[in-house]
Parts: structure tokens; sequence; C-alpha cells
């Protein structure tokens, strides 16, 4: 079950819990929701426009920088970013890569497995 509402009120927590009580109002038709079910929500702070955001899932710590990995012809280029605001599924990028710019998105760190074993095999 899902739902969209706003906090009318929160509750102090006096017990040093890790949780906070929160009273929201909304619209129950079904009558799916009962006084005293425990929920978890997700709570919008600030919402803001970003020039260039790529999936958390996308980033890889890499010689010690975060990046992401370009591809370009057959090969992936890793490509170190510097990170503005994030929440739970996107990062705002605030430099180091371009709008429109084709990255890896899905499985980076697989990539970032292959260019460190071939590091170390060089290495020898």
């Amino acid at each position: 079950m899902q739902t969209h509402s706003v906090i009318s009120q929160l509750l102090p927590n006096t017990d040093g819990e890790p949780f906070r009580i929160a009273r929201v109002k909304f619209k129950n038709p079904d009558d799916d929701w009962f006084p005293g079910l425990l929920v978890g929500g997700q709570v919008l702070i600030d919402k803001r426009e970003v020039k260039v955001r790529v999936p958390l899932s996308a980033l890889q710590q890499y010689e010690n920088k975060t990046v992401v990995f370009i591809k370009e012809s057959d090969a992936y280029t890793p490509q170190p970013v510097a990170l503005g605001i994030q929440d739970a599924q996107y990062a705002e990028v605030l430099s180091g890569l371009n709008a429109g710019q084709q990255i890896v998105t899905e499985n980076s760190y697989l990539i970032k497995a292959d260019l460190e074993k071939d590091g170390a095999e060089h290495s020898h």
C-alpha cells in the first residue's frame, strides 16, 4: 500500500529510540490503514533541479576517486566526478560529466573489477 500526504505533527522522542512518531492525515477509502499501524515512510525535505545527475549505481571508488564509467567505442573509461546533493537514488554531478554523455548505470562494479584485475596482472 502506498499513499502521499504531509506530516501534520512530529511527536518528541524522549526514550532515545531510533525513530520518531509522525502524525499524517490522509484519505483511507478502503479502510486499509488502521489506528496504531506501524508503517515506514520516505520524507521529502527539499527538492531541487540539477543540471546533471546519475544513479548511485553508476558511482564507483577507483584509485581513491569517485568515478563513473564512460563508454567510448568498445572501451570503458573511468571518469572522476565531483558530486553535489544526493538522495536515495541519484547524485548531482557538479563537474567531470556533461549532460548526454553515455555512462554505465548498472553493474559498474564489474568494469571496476576488470580494470583492477588488469592493473594487478600488469604489475607482475
